[in-house]
Formats: C-alpha cells, structure tokens, sequence
C-alpha cells in the first residue's frame, strides 16, 4: 500500500492509494487508524481514500484476498490541513427603527478539511447603538464586542446572536 506516491505529508484529506496486488487480489478493503473497515470491494490498483478528521500522523491500512488467502499492509502520511473560515452577519430588521431592539445573526462556517478550535469574534458597537444580549460567551470593553464561538467542525457550522438597540 502507498499513500500519495509515499509523500511525507498532504493537505488534504483525500488521498490517492496505490495499493500491490494486480494480477493476485480479487477483493480489498481499507480502515484509517483503528477504525472501522470499509466494505469489501473489488481489487483495483488506484483508489481515493479519506483520512481521518484532524491534523497529524495518519495511518491507512489495506486487506486484499483472493480466497481464503488475506495479506494486509499500512502506509502513515502526515495530513497538515487547514480550516477555511466564513461569516455572514444578517439581521432580523432592515431598516432598524430608534428605541426597538435589532438582532444580529453572525454565522461561522468552515469548509476547509481541518476543524478550527478557539475561534472568537470581534465587532466594534457602532455610535448609536446600545448593546443589549449577545447569546455566546462574551466581554464588552470600550464599545468592542467580542464573543467565544468555540469549536467549528470541518463542513460545519456556528452561530450567535447579538442584540443591539438604536
């Protein structure tokens, strides 16, 4: 089995394998880790695999048989993705009317292959508006909003509320 023609690393979760057994194999199967096996499939030598979620030394380990007869053989590659971060911010009227609360809905989501930990976002209250709730872990400090998304899986989605009154 080789993993991306034996490159040290990639930065991406699919990966192309090579797998020996043309010519002998009938059927394959492949698991990443300790994982789970796939179905039996028949032989092919090419096939797109996807590695685990998350950065690091990832291991993918292939069965062929043909009969009775199974060898197996792994590969490790490093995967040293990222995460690809975006925010829609909408709200709930437009225009707002002085003196009646507006609610803001900020949407972080993240279509990279890796998931992003820690993430927080920051808005300056603009003049005007007085700040009201915000639905996510927060501290307000000189006009500057600024509150803890967390975690935003890899094809995954977070969002919070502020509400602010003009």
């Amino acid at each position: 089995l080789v993993v991306n023609r034996e490159a040290y690393q990639s930065v991406n979760s699919t990966v192309d394998l090579y797998v020996y057994g043309t010519g002998f194999a009938a059927e394959m199967r492949f698991r990443n880790e300790s994982g789970a096996w796939s179905a039996w499939q028949p032989y092919a030598a090419n096939v797109t695999w996807s590695l685990s979620p998350g950065n690091g030394t990832k291991t993918v380990t292939a069965e062929i048989k043909n009969g009775p007869t199974t060898y197996s053989n792994f590969d490790t590659i490093v995967l040293n993705a990222s995460a690809d971060l975006a925010v829609v911010v909408t709200d709930d009227v437009d225009p707002g009317t002085v003196g009646e609360d507006v609610t803001y809905h900020a949407e972080v989501s993240n279509s990279g292959v890796s998931n992003a930990t820690n993430i927080t976002l920051s808005h300056t209250i603009p003049a005007g508006m007085t700040f009201v709730s915000c639905s996510a872990p927060h501290t307000l400090v000189s006009g500057v909003l600024t509150a803890t998304v967390g975690t935003v899986n890899s094809g995954g989605s977070s969002g919070i509320d502020v509400v602010l009154t003009p």
